[in-house]
């Protein structure tokens, strides 16, 4: 479904939720988001659903650099969602989508640690290519916009020599949940008829995220490749119920966190990820494919 398809959903999301969603629907462009991202900063309302509807599946957002600047509001607690148009197109989908909308959303300390530079950085580079050379006009924009996400004025010349030190505290409060074997199990079935591993979501976990995500915020972990477990889990059946951000174990070495949800036992992942852990939730599958590792035809 193309642009125009879009644009006619965005007005009949607006009517039928009495104007309580504000739908955007989004072009692709890099400086698009920049400029949604610094709209809602200035403007908007954390009560206040902002519906983006783009074309990429929703995983996507966390690991396709032209997402960055919307990393900013939605750590900072606004609730910004993401949906691509199969999403708002479809009923059922689309009502489990408000589900989702009407959750109160947190302020994300642990999506801030992981990508505040990449996000810093990437809307400094589309200031720099809108500013067309202009250095006077290049420092106005992004002094600007480092005030908009609430960075002092003091500290502005500070975040621009070290970005990533604005976002290191040594707590992280919210849930931290492991994707392979933990949200994600292998459905042995689809595996041996495929003759790959194909995985599919625990549904008791997932209940249980939506659950914290009233109460704080939620963040999905992979000791693996962030860029592989997330085109995983865009892939598996109702992928869209996976909204949470996907971050790496290894950024949080050293740090504490309030909650863990894992597959491992808790001594293990302290020492294998140097991770402090308040409250641990171990959850235990019988076929891990950290025990079965040949898949057998």
């Amino acid at each position: 479904m193309g642009y125009q398809v879009a644009k006619e959903l965005q007005h009949i999301i607006k009517m039928l939720s009495g104007g309580r969603i504000e739908p955007i629907v989004i072009d692709g462009e890099a400086s698009n988001y920049q400029q949604i991202a610094e709209s809602i900063l200035r403007e908007g309302d954390k009560a206040k659903p902002y519906l983006l509807i783009g074309i990429d599946p929703v995983q996507h957002i966390w690991i396709d650099k032209k997402y960055a600047p919307l990393i900013i509001p939605i750590s900072k607690g606004y609730n910004v969602v993401y949906a691509d148009i199969s999403e708002v197109s479809n009923l059922s989908k689309f009502l489990q989508l408000l589900t989702y909308c009407d959750l109160s959303k947190y302020e994300n300390l642990a999506l801030l640690r992981e990508k505040g530079e990449e996000s810093l950085q990437q809307v400094i580079r589309i200031i720099k290519h809108d500013a067309k050379g202009d250095k006077e006009k290049e420092e106005e924009m992004i002094r600007s916009y480092l005030s908009s996400i609430g960075v002092e004025a003091s500290n502005i010349d500070k975040v621009l020599e070290e970005p990533l030190t604005t976002y290191k505290p040594d707590y992280y409060p919210g849930t931290f949940c492991d994707i392979q074997d933990t949200l994600l199990v292998v459905d042995w079935k689809a595996s041996k008829k495929a003759g790959e591993l194909k995985y599919r979501i625990n549904e008791d976990v997932l209940h249980m995220l939506y659950e914290e995500a009233r109460r704080g915020p939620v963040n999905l972990l992979t000791g693996g490749d962030v860029r592989k477990w997330a085109k995983i889990v865009s892939e598996v059946e109702d992928a869209h119920l996976i909204r949470f951000p996907i971050l790496s174990k290894y950024t949080f070495e050293g740090c504490k966190v309030q909650k863990v949800i894992d597959d491992l036992p808790e001594e293990e992942f302290e020492e294998r990820y140097g991770i402090e852990v308040e409250e641990y939730v171990r959850i235990k599958n019988e076929k891990s494919i950290r025990n079965l590792v040949i898949l057998r035809k």
